[in-house]
C-alpha cells in the first residue's frame, strides 16, 4: 500500500500504510467462566462480559453476566481503561464488533470469546477503535471470519494482526479521536433525551388515566366526570374481503407497528383490508401481550382475514389506541381471556365487552392532541439521532483511507 491522504482530515500530512500489529502493543484474552444469566448487582460481585458488550465502538458493561463464586479463581482478564474490545467470536453478523472502555471495571472480566488491546504508545487507541468501526474495515473483519457454523464464526489473531490501516501523526490521530468523540456524545446526549421524554409521556399517560391529571374545555371549565362503560357501542366492524392476487398493498400487524410484507408471502385464501384510520391486531398471543395499530399510512391495506378490523364511531382514535396499548384496564382484560392452552384468543366479540373509563369525546380530544404532541417532540429527537448518526457515517468515510 502507498501512503494516502483521507478526504476529510485536520492537516495535510499523509497517512502512511501500516499493520494493526504495528498499533497494538498487546492483546489479552479471558476465560470461559460458569456464571447466571443476570448482571451483576452490585461491585462485590464479578462479572463476565458478554459479546454484546460491543458496539459500533462503544463499551457496554452492563451487558454482563454474573460469575458463580466457585469460579472466581478462574478469572482472567479485568477490563482496563484505554484499552479496545474486539468480539473476536460471534455470529457473522456482529463478529469483529468493537469498544472503546473510558474506565477500568475491576470486577467485569473477559470471557475467550473477546480480546483487550492496548495501543503502542504512539497510537491512540480511540482513533484505533474508529477506524476498526469504518465500513471498509468492518468488511474486511467480516471477510477474515471463519467456522464451518454458519451460526458462529471466528478472526484468529495472525488474521487480525495482518489487517492494513493507513495512520497518520499521533497528533492528528488525537484530533480526529477528539472529534468523533464530541460527535458520540452529541449522540449520547440525545439519545438520553429521546429516553426522558418517552419516560415524561408514559408518566404522564398513567396519570391522565387514573384522572389526576384533568383537563378543561375552551371557556376554562371542567369537563363531565369520567364513565366506566363497554366500548362495543363506539367499534363499528369492517369485513371487505379481497382475492389473493390483490394489487393492494399486503401488511402485517406487529407489536412494532403496521408494516408492509413481503409480496412472496403465498395465501392462497381472501385477506381482509384495513382502509386509511381503521384499526386491527393479532387476535391470538402467546404472552397475553397484543398490540392494536391504526392504519396511517396506506388507504387501504390487505391483511390477514383473521385479524380483526374496526373504526371508532364517537370515539377519538388516538385515544383509544393508546388506551388499549398503554392502559392497565386491557392488560387485566387480556388474562381473562386466557381459557387453558398456550395461546390466548381475544375476538372482536370479545373486545367490545371491554369495560373502560372513559372521559367525553371533547376530554378524548384534547388528551390525544397533548400526547401527540409529546409524540411529536419525541419523534423529532429520534430524527436528530438518526442523521446524527448518518453524519458520522459519512465522517468515518472520509477520514480514513
Amino acid at each position: 500500500m502507498s501512503p494516502k491522504r483521507p478526504i476529510l482530515a485536520f492537516n495535510d500530512e499523509i497517512h502512511k500504510p501500516v499493520k494493526v500489529s504495528d498499533a497494538v502493543a498487546s492483546i489479552s484474552s479471558g476465560t470461559s467462566v460458569n456464571s447466571e444469566d443476570t448482571p451483576i448487582s452490585d461491585d462485590s460481585k464479578l462479572g463476565v462480559l458478554k459479546t454484546s458488550c460491543v458496539s459500533g465502538g462503544c463499551f457496554i458493561p452492563s451487558e454482563n453476566k454474573t460469575i458463580l463464586k466457585s469460579e472466581y479463581s478462574r478469572v482472567k482478564h479485568s477490563v482496563e481503561a484505554g484499552e479496545v474490545i474486539v468480539s473476536r467470536m460471534n455470529t457473522p453478523l456482529l463478529v469483529g464488533e468493537v469498544g472503546y472502555v473510558a474506565s477500568s471495571y475491576g470486577n467485569l472480566f473477559l470471557p475467550d470469546r473477546l480480546w483487550a488491546l492496548k495501543a503502542q504508545q504512539n497510537f491512540s487507541a480511540r482513533w484505533l477503535t474508529y477506524y476498526l468501526t469504518t465500513p471498509k474495515i468492518k468488511f474486511r473483519l467480516k471477510e477474515l471470519a471463519t467456522g464451518t457454523s454458519g451460526s458462529m464464526k471466528n478472526i484468529s489473531q495472525p488474521s487480525f494482526l495482518g489487517i492494513q490501516l493507513h495512520a497518520p501523526s499521533p497528533q492528528e490521530q488525537q484530533k480526529i479521536a477528539d472529534f468523533l468523540t464530541s460527535v458520540d456524545t452529541k449522540i449520547s446526549q440525545l439519545t438520553e433525551k429521546h429516553r426522558l421524554l418517552k419516560e415524561y409521556k408514559q408518566g404522564v399517560m398513567q396519570q391522565i388515566f387514573s384522572q389526576q391529571i384533568r383537563f378543561k374545555d375552551e371557556d376554562g371549565k371542567a369537563f363531565p366526570d369520567w364513565k366506566t362503560e363497554a366500548i362495543g357501542k363506539y367499534l363499528e366492524p369492517y369485513k371487505e374481503l379481497v382475492p389473493a392476487s390483490t394489487d393492494l398493498p399486503i401488511l402485517t400487524s406487529s407489536r412494532t407497528g403496521l408494516y408492509l410484507q413481503e409480496r412472496s408471502v403465498i395465501n392462497d385464501g381472501d385477506y381482509g383490508v384495513v382502509p386509511l384510520g381503521y384499526f386491527t391486531y393479532r387476535h391470538m398471543s402467546d404472552d397475553l401481550i397484543f398490540k392494536f395499530n391504526v392504519n396511517r399510512n396506506y388507504t387501504r391495506g390487505a391483511i390477514s382475514k383473521e385479524y380483526p378490523v374496526f373504526k371508532t364511531v364517537g370515539m377519538d382514535t388516538y385515544f383509544l389506541e393508546t388506551k388499549l396499548n398503554e392502559g392497565h384496564e386491557f392488560k387485566r382484560f387480556a388474562i381473562q381471556q386466557k381459557q387453558g392452552g398456550t395461546r390466548t384468543r381475544l375476538y372482536f366479540k370479545n373486545l367490545k365487552e371491554l369495560k373502560l373509563a372513559l372521559p367525553c369525546l371533547a376530554e378524548q380530544q384534547k388528551i390525544a392532541q397533548f400526547l401527540q404532541s409529546l409524540d411529536s417532540k419525541i419523534d423529532a429527537v429520534a430524527e436528530q439521532i438518526e442523521q446524527t448518526k448518518q453524519f458520522k457515517k459519512g465522517l468515518l468515510q472520509q477520514m480514513f483511507v
